[in-house]
């Protein structure tokens, strides 16, 4: 599995241990008829750290973790992008292929949209996580 992959898996596994965000976290896309508010999880962009003879020894990560509600209140997707930030920022652990050694929050968005004559609340942040291929697993191989 690949370390976005991973990464992915990770994340929605710690926030579908809250009762709040149970059956509203979605990973790349938002089924329709999705009940809102909701959090979609996207992959923004990585970095591999090589050292010596070209291992990785480290990747960074960034996902953007957005919640949706409709309406002009942004109280109900701070509200769950809060519960999401209370298990992702400053959290570590394991995932399969790699260690992750860090998660942490680092930019915060909010924006209010209209589409088709209704309005949407968008609160996000945009989180970097710190992985470590395990020993053993696909680094190195052919």
């Amino acid at each position: 599995m690949s370390e976005v992959g991973a990464a992915i898996g990770w994340i929605v596994g710690r926030l579908s241990t809250a009762p709040a965000l149970s059956g509203r976290v979605y990973a790349e896309a938002v089924p329709p008829g999705a009940a809102q508010p909701y959090l979609l999880l996207r992959y923004r962009e990585g970095e591999d750290h090589c050292c010596a003879g070209g291992l990785r020894a480290a990747t960074w990560l960034r996902f953007d973790v957005e919640a949706l509600s409709q309406g002009e209140s942004f109280l109900p997707a701070e509200a769950l992008l809060d519960a999401a930030d209370t298990l992702l920022h400053r959290s570590h652990g394991e995932a399969p292929g790699c260690h992750v050694l860090s998660c942490m929050g680092e930019r915060p968005t909010r924006a209010l949209e209209t589409s088709e004559g209704r309005s949407f609340a968008r609160a996000g942040r945009v989180y970097r996580l710190w992985l470590t291929p395990v020993e053993g697993g696909s680094e190195g191989a052919a």
